[in-house]
């Protein structure tokens, strides 16, 4: 074999082994999601009478509202919207997070506050996102 075929199979050998190590790290990565690991929830929004009065119901409400997920430092990692029932689920890999309900309405209501949260591996965790709606 002669010297350039060697340095051309070395490199190509390296080169093999760089893309197996990064094809690695990437199935192995923190966020890859497993099946069946999560946020599941619902999104409320109350209260929805002005004067609540004694035997009369006036429950919370869904809503349909845009979330986001960070992490600490604030970058977002993903992002959902609940359904016409309020409904949500968001597919995560073990970890901690912070939920961040979107105002509908920037700079008017409805509210509400961001929720920390931990996601166990194999499971889904259940929140209920709760914006208020200013009627008092």
């Amino acid at each position: 074999m002669s010297q350039g075929s060697i340095i051309a199979h070395r490199r190509l050998a390296l080169g093999l082994a760089i893309l197996l190590g990064l094809g690695w790290v990437t199935a192995c990565g923190p966020d890859e999601v497993p099946p069946e690991t999560g946020l599941r929830g619902s999104v409320l929004v109350g209260p929805m009478c002005p004067v609540v009065q004694m035997g009369t119901d006036c429950p919370d409400r869904p809503l349909q509202a845009d979330l986001e997920v960070t992490r600490a430092d604030r970058r977002v990692l993903a992002r959902s919207r609940s359904d016409l029932a309020g409904k949500f689920e968001i597919p995560l890999a073990a970890g901690t997070y912070v939920l961040v309900p979107v105002p509908p309405n920037p700079g008017g209501p409805p509210y509400a506050a961001p929720i920390p949260f931990t996601v166990t591996e194999g499971e889904w965790t259940a929140l209920t996102v709760q914006y208020d709606s200013g009627i008092r």
